[in-house]
Parts: C-alpha cells; sequence; structure tokens
C-alpha cells in the first residue's frame, strides 16, 4: 500500500499506480461525472457501483455538503483502500459495502488484477471482448508515455503490433482468482428501505448489464439517473440504451474515445431531472451507438 497527494490536495491510498493514473484522470482532470447534464445535489442518494479507491466518493465530499452515499466494491483487496481513503477524506458518511452487485446474490470468483486492479473482473478474462479491450488499453499506455513511440504506433498498422500488444496485456492481467459476495440492487433497496436513489453510478468492468438485471420491475421508478460505463462497445451500449428507453428514461450517449473505442458511456434521466434546464443531447434514444450522430465524448471516457 502507497499514498500521494493528489493535485486538488487529497491524501489517498492506493496500490496500482497504472490503475491510479487512469482513475485520476477519469475523476479529476476529465471530471467524467461532473458534466453538465449528470446532476447531483445536496441530499441526493447516490450509488458508486464499483467504488474501486473512493475517488468518486473524494469528488462527492468537494462538491456536496451532505449526501446520502453507498459505495460497491467486493475485492478485499481494494476495499481497503476504499475504507482507508474513505476514513481520510469522507465527511458524508458513506455506506461501504464490501460486496458487489449483480443479477443475483451469491459468491461469485473474481479476477483479481493486482498491476491493473481498475481492470479486475467478475467477467473472463480469456473472451474476445475482454482481450481486445485489455490490447487497447495496453496501446493507450504506450502512446500516453512515449511521444516519439506514441507517434510511430500510430502509424503502424494495428495487425502488426498484435504480439507486442498481447503479450503485455497478459504480462499486467496476471489475474488471482478471489470469491467475492454479490447482491441484487434490490436486495439493497430492501435493507435500506430506500424511497428513491438519485443517481446510480456504474463502473464494473463487464457487469453493467448484469447490475441492471437485478433491479426488480418495482423498484426501476424510484431510480431517477444512471451513468454506466459499458466496456464490450457499441452493441453493449445499445441493449443497455434500449433497456433504459423501455424504463422510461430519456438516454444521452457518449461514445469512447479514439484510443478505446470498446469504453462507452451511457447518461440516463428521468424527464423531470434538471427539466429547468434542458440540456439537448438528450432524447428518446432509438439509433445505434455505432451509427448515430452523437455528441463528442470526453476523453476521460476510458
Amino acid at each position: 500500500m502507497k499514498s500521494t497527494t493528489l493535485p486538488c490536495g487529497r491524501t489517498v491510498y492506493y496500490r496500482s499506480p497504472a490503475a491510479l493514473k487512469v482513475l485520476s484522470r477519469e475523476f479529476f482532470d476529465d471530471c467524467v461525472y461532473e458534466r453538465e447534464d449528470v446532476t447531483s445535489r445536496d441530499g441526493d442518494c447516490i450509488f458508486d457501483v464499483g467504488a474501486n479507491i473512493g475517488l468518486y466518493l473524494l469528488q462527492l465530499n468537494s462538491s456536496l455538503k451532505k449526501a446520502t452515499v453507498f459505495c460497491f466494491e467486493p475485492l478485499p483487496a481494494t476495499f481497503e483502500l476504499l475504507q482507508k481513503n474513505a476514513s481520510l477524506n469522507d465527511r458524508l458518511g458513506a455506506v461501504l459495502c464490501n460486496y458487489g452487485l449483480g443479477e443475483t446474490s451469491g459468491e461469485f470468483r473474481f479476477q483479481y488484477l493486482p498491476r491493473m486492479d481498475v481492470g479486475s473482473t467478475m467477467c473472463g478474462l480469456d473472451s474476445a471482448d475482454t482481450r481486445r479491450s485489455g490490447r487497447d488499453a495496453v496501446f493507450n499506455e504506450i502512446v500516453e508515455r512515449s511521444r516519439i513511440g506514441g507517434v510511430l504506433l500510430r502509424l503502424a498498422p494495428r495487425w502488426a503490433l498484435w504480439p507486442l500488444l498481447e503479450s503485455l496485456r497478459r504480462w499486467s492481467n496476471s489475474p488471482r482468482t478471489v470469491t467475492c459476495r454479490v447482491r441484487t440492487l434490490s436486495d439493497v433497496i430492501d435493507e435500506h428501505n430506500l424511497e428513491r436513489i438519485d443517481l446510480l453510478k456504474v463502473d464494473v468492468e463487464g457487469v453493467e448489464e448484469g447490475v441492471l438485471g437485478g433491479i426488480r420491475e418495482e423498484h426501476w421508478s424510484r431510480i431517477r439517473q444512471l451513468v454506466i460505463e459499458t466496456h464490450f462497445g457499441p452493441e453493449q451500449a445499445d441493449r443497455i440504451a434500449a433497456k433504459l428507453i423501455g424504463q422510461g428514461f430519456e438516454i444521452c450517449r457518449l461514445p469512447g474515445n479514439a484510443d478505446l473505442p470498446h469504453l462507452q458511456l451511457v447518461i440516463a434521466r428521468r424527464a423531470e431531472v434538471n427539466s429547468s434546464r434542458p440540456i439537448s443531447g438528450f432524447r428518446n434514444y432509438s439509433g445505434s451507438f455505432s451509427t448515430a450522430p452523437s455528441e463528442t465524448a470526453p476523453s476521460g471516457a476510458r
């Protein structure tokens, strides 16, 4: 366990320098969750599903005076960091939950990645989608670290780089299998007798549809906004968008950046949210994330 001071002046504990870099860029450089079309107000109930080491909680503490926050992190090693960082930086009194959310409750195997813990997942690491996203992440990291090398890599055809990228992916993705507890979101709503969730943020490395599958029909009306980072390309984002539209949400779609095209950001809200300040990006989305025009994504949509 190491500690560092972020540019905002807060001290945080972490294990993986590469993961901390990714998270810091997402939350504090690109401010993915502080967009004008993501609303959080004092008194809100906010779910952080896939809390990792707690940087979103830190961000919420900077922007809100009071809120009911639930942070979900199933991996014991990462949860230890979440607890440590919350003890230093959390004045909102967040509820820290050492379990994940999914379609069903039980004990499940996770692949924990010590060298890049932000990529740890309940999905199999050997799927074609996961291998592709891993190679994309490695490519992006090399481009960021070396200007000259980055230029050369961008000029080379991706097939020629495949052996190198795949070798580096396997090295960085040397997993440990860990059994973790998983519950459904509806179980949590029942346990805490929650009448509403004002913002549901989901970033769970490929299991986003499972989290939504754990919401019983009678609980959907209690959710006002969702921000979901999907990991398996526009097809998965299309499925999630269609499900949310079916539940009465308006959708704003953000594609991944050019270097990580498999990542998409789906933002959904009820029509009454921010109704006094409508945003043109929201609509009853009926197109495809792979073909429909959309606004430009921030670089933090990793």
